[in-house]
C-alpha cells in the first residue's frame, strides 16, 4: 500500500514551505496549462495542412465543332503547353460552355 501524497507540493524550490497563496496560484494555473497542453497535443496529431491548389491563370475559349479531335482543343492544348514554360496554368473551355463573368477568375 502506498502512502497518500499531497496533491500540491509542500516545499518551495529553495526548500522553504509553500504558502497557501502560492498553492492557490498553482491551482489557478493548472486548468489553463492543461488546456494549453491538450491543444498542443491535438495540433501535433492532426493532419498536415495542405495548401489550396494554385489559381488557374489563363482561360482558352475555343469555338470548335464537336468531333473526335476538335482543332480548338488541339490548338488550346498547344497554347497551354507553351504558357506552362512560363509558369502559367490554364483551362480550355468551349464557347458553348462559357458563361458571362467566367473570365473574372483568370488573369
Amino acid at each position: 500500500m502506498t502512502p497518500d501524497l499531497p496533491s500540491t507540493p509542500t516545499t518551495a524550490p529553495r526548500g522553504g514551505p509553500i504558502s497557501k497563496g502560492t498553492r492557490g496560484r498553482w491551482r489557478a494555473l493548472a486548468a489553463p496549462l492543461a488546456v494549453l497542453a491538450a491543444a498542443v497535443l491535438s495540433m501535433s496529431q492532426s493532419r498536415p495542412i495542405v495548401p489550396p491548389p494554385p489559381p488557374v491563370d489563363v482561360l482558352v475559349v475555343h469555338d470548335s465543332r464537336p468531333g473526335p479531335l476538335p482543332s480548338g482543343i488541339v490548338c488550346g492544348t498547344n497554347i497551354l503547353d507553351l504558357l506552362g514554360h512560363f509558369g502559367l496554368k490554364g483551362n480550355i473551355v468551349s464557347i458553348d460552355n462559357y458563361r458571362p463573368g467566367d473570365i473574372a477568375r483568370y488573369r
